[in-house]
């Protein structure tokens, strides 16, 4: 009897050619100890076979054959998992990831996602954070030696929740010389910017400053990257080689994201192994050196094994699309790493989990402080100042559906994390899940590709990611 007859590739197992050779690489996430697991190296025959049994002239070698077998990765016909639906879908006890939305998703006996096992491992392992932080008190200290600046600190501020509460925080209670720096691009929400302008009038104490590129150039540049990459978004890296070097110019010593730890939730718990030894400690300029030349390199794009690959493209491809944009921030980078002795803006964030409280905490502060408001009809209090929310989430969604990505739908996975970590209630964060753009395609999905001038031509390009990312939408229109 035949492999092909005998055996069957696991669901969401698929062969990748790397640059060392063949893998097998899993498309979800495993239960622990096997999250880390999820490319394993074949032969170009166990490939052949796998991408079309019937075509394969060659059978895998027996020992190849036992050992995916025991690895799960070859099972009997009768035990390949089927696809899931909205209605067969399982939900994670703990949190709010389910099976559908992240296909491939693994659940232990008792109901609680793959996920939630990483992160519960992860007190007892000794679990870092992937982003750099400063505390307060350094801050502070910092702040009262800072004589040669205006400002002692610069904010990437959107109008959103998350950089809302890091201005007041930092301005308001730390008392710090602040600059509320916005990057305006063309689908920022109403609600954001009605938030920025509350902001100006309720913060006195901060000077605001604004940037906007063409938004002809925007545009082109959102439709390249969706073609090259899968999805159109340009921020927050688009924003680097405008604001940075006027940090610079103007001697900042901090520039701060509105980043909560729960967005590097998989990169600290899943992807990084907190039981490896740590990574010797690096200094915050050269952490700042070596964050902002990842965001100035446009190399080519990578087929990603891991999540951090997948982002590493995603800078990439932002580059790609602007060319020339960058050039000037490469240029400081690169000054700086030659000579030592310049003083650069130190990229910062603080320790959000701990700072922040829980979400509905963070959001009465800056609703009684700052006159902030969520987007109208909106319950969530996840990415409020993108007009194109959904729209990423849909296409984050079909590309890991089909398997073009290892990046999972984003949005599910920072609300999952804030379940687990106590920053939002779990039926409150159930109610956001459904407003998330994976369960049809988002009226403004349509909007988005007129005003990006997405030909049908463009969507049937089969060479291009946007193919792939548009899933069921380029069937039913």
């Amino acid at each position: 009897m035949g492999i092909g007859i005998e055996w069957v590739l696991q669901s969401r197992w698929k062969p990748v050619l790397t640059e060392s050779g063949w893998k097998v690489l899993y498309y979800g996430v495993r239960n622990p100890p096997y999250q880390r697991e999820v490319g394993l190296p074949v032969s170009e025959t166990f490939a052949a076979w796998a991408q079309d049994p019937a075509q394969a002239s060659d059978v895998p070698d027996a020992s190849e054959i036992e050992t995916l077998v025991s690895k799960g990765v070859l099972v009997k016909p009768g035990r390949r998992r089927t696809d899931v639906t909205p209605d067969t879908m399982q939900t994670c006890v703990r949190c709010v990831n389910n099976d559908y939305v992240i296909p491939g998703l693994e659940f232990d006996d008792t109901g609680v996602c793959a996920l939630c096992q990483c992160y519960a491992q992860a007190p007892m392992q000794g679990g870092r954070s992937a982003f750099a932080t400063v505390s307060e008190a350094k801050l502070l200290k910092m702040a009262e030696k800072n004589t040669h600046a205006r400002f002692d600190c610069m904010v990437f501020y959107t109008g959103g929740k998350d950089s809302s509460y890091l201005l007041w925080l930092l301005a308001r209670r730390l008392k710090l010389r602040t600059m509320a720096a916005f990057w305006n691009m063309p689908y920022c929400s109403e609600a954001a910017y009605a938030n920025i302008r509350r902001a100006r009038k309720r913060m006195p104490e901060v000077e605001f400053v604004e940037w906007s590129l063409p938004n002809a150039m925007v545009r082109k540049a959102m439709k390249a990257k969706w073609q090259e990459h899968g999805w159109p978004c340009l921020c927050p890296t688009a924003a680097f080689p405008t604001l940075y070097p006027l940090a610079a110019q103007l001697r900042i010593p901090y520039v701060f994201l509105g980043i909560e730890d729960v967005q590097a939730a998989v990169l600290d718990y899943v992807v990084t192994d907190p039981a490896a030894p740590a990574p010797s400690p690096v200094s915050e300029r050269d952490y700042t050196l070596s964050f902002l030349t990842s965001r100035t390199t446009p190399r080519e794009l990578t087929s990603p094994m891991i999540w951090p690959d997948e982002m590493r493209n995603y800078h990439a491809a932002v580059c790609r699309a602007l060319p020339g944009l960058f050039d000037n921030l490469a240029q400081l980078v690169e000054t700086a790493r030659r000579d030592p002795s310049i003083d650069i803006p130190l990229i910062g964030r603080l320790s959000t989990n701990e700072e922040y409280g829980t979400w509905d905490q963070a959001r009465r502060v800056i609703e009684e402080e700052m006159g902030w408001q969520a987007p109208a009809g909106q319950h969530g209090l996840l990415h409020t100042s993108c007009a194109i929310e959904t729209v990423k989430d849909y296409l984050q969604f079909q590309r890991f559906k089909s398997m073009r990505t290892v990046f999972m739908p984003q949005s599910i996975i920072e609300l999952s994390a804030a379940v687990f970590f106590g920053l939002t209630e779990r039926d409150d964060a159930l109610r956001s899940v459904q407003e998330l753009g994976y369960w049809k395609p988002p009226a403004m999905l349509g909007t988005l590709i007129k005003d990006l001038d997405v030909s049908h031509s463009d969507m049937a390009c089969e060479s291009t990611e946007l193919h792939y990312s548009l899933g069921d939408w380029k069937v039913s229109t």
